[in-house]
């Protein structure tokens, strides 16, 4: 379970280009393991590395801990397009009244 334990820590911090042969790449990232510890890496194991690299994956990660930011970005814009839109039916109410007259 120690074994275990340190693997988890070191594929935290592991990050691979997407490719063929992603599995020895992830593998090769993985510094200072035995022939012994390889064995560990099963493939359950395997696919956690390749979905915790997987581009989706990481855009969600980025997208979760910067939640905060994307929340103000979406109140900032939505606020922007009703000022736009404020504006807009008040620039039609000028020229529908100047069309009045």
């Amino acid at each position: 379970m120690n074994e275990l334990n340190k693997f988890l820590k070191v594929a935290k911090d592991i990050i691979v280009d997407p490719g063929s042969d992603i599995e020895n790449k992830i593998i090769d990232k993985i510094k200072n393991i035995s022939e012994e510890d390889k064995k560990i890496l099963d493939d359950g194991f395997r696919e956690f590395l390749k979905k915790s690299n997987s581009k989706p994956y990481l855009f969600n990660k980025k997208l979760k801990e910067n939640s905060g930011l994307l929340a103000l970005i979406g109140i900032l814009g939505i606020t922007g397009a009703g000022i736009f839109l404020f504006l807009e039916y008040n620039s039609y109410k000028k020229q529908k009244a100047i069309r009045e007259k």
